[in-house]
């Protein structure tokens, strides 16, 4: 069940616009238009994008499904590995477990640690957990599971989906990053909160541009003020 009635109303939002929650999630890894996205939930035979693309964006249809028929569950390791697991199905050799060797990001000098442990994982959990403003805490969790890279791909999208949880539990809204600034600024304020760790102006960015507010309908203050699409 359920926990409030701002819970369901940010569910329903979900339900209701799908294929928009899709494009936005999916434009942090692939560049795709509404239309395609369209197409691919819809099984069209759509050849001129390549397979992958179609595969990542089938499996962020089933992770925000997740979402909705899991949104009581923890927000924990568990619902994590959930998450990475459904984003990486057909894609990755070992969705879903953690990451056990090495990876470098490129466009950065800093270096993840060499592997995944779960103590520094539940350390993490435990500090988004006392920050008591479920948005700062949204920002922190979506920044802290990318810049960990915990596990071996999917990073981000699956930092976007366990935001998304944390933040629809809390019944505040939706957690969407533009896709017209995904190429460039975005990528900026990411390169930068990677080296420097310094996560309040990067969380400033996010409050800005990525929380989707069921108070005006599920726009971000940046929509809200004509600075992004809406």
């Amino acid at each position: 069940m359920m926990s409030n009635e701002s819970t369901r109303q940010c569910v329903q939002y979900v339900q209701d616009h799908m294929e928009y929650l899709v494009w936005c999630t999916a434009n942090i890894e692939v560049h795709v238009t509404v239309c395609e996205i369209h197409e691919i939930l819809n099984n069209a035979n759509y050849c001129a994008l390549p397979s992958r693309t179609i595969t990542t964006v089938h499996n962020i249809h089933r992770a925000w499904q997740y979402l909705i028929d899991n949104i009581d569950q923890p927000v924990d390791w568990q619902t994590l590995c959930d998450y990475n697991s459904l984003i990486g199905q057909g894609l990755e050799s070992n969705p879903g477990k953690a990451r056990t060797g090495q990876v470098s990001i490129s466009g950065t000098t800093y270096i993840p640690p060499a592997h995944t442990v779960l103590d520094d994982v539940f350390m993490q959990f435990e500090l988004v957990r006392q920050e008591l403003d479920p948005v700062k805490a949204t920002c922190r969790l979506f920044a802290v599971t990318c810049r960990q890279q915990w596990f071996d791909n999917g990073n981000k999208r699956t930092a976007i989906m366990i935001a998304n949880h944390w933040l629809i539990q809390h019944g505040v809204g939706v957690f969407t990053l533009p896709p017209e600034r995904m190429g460039g600024e975005f990528t900026d304020w990411l390169l930068d909160y990677y080296e420097t760790a310094q996560l309040n102006s990067f969380s400033r960015w996010l409050q800005y541009h990525a929380i989707g507010d069921m108070k005006y309908q599920g726009l971000t203050q940046a929509q809200q003020d004509g600075v992004d699409h809406s």
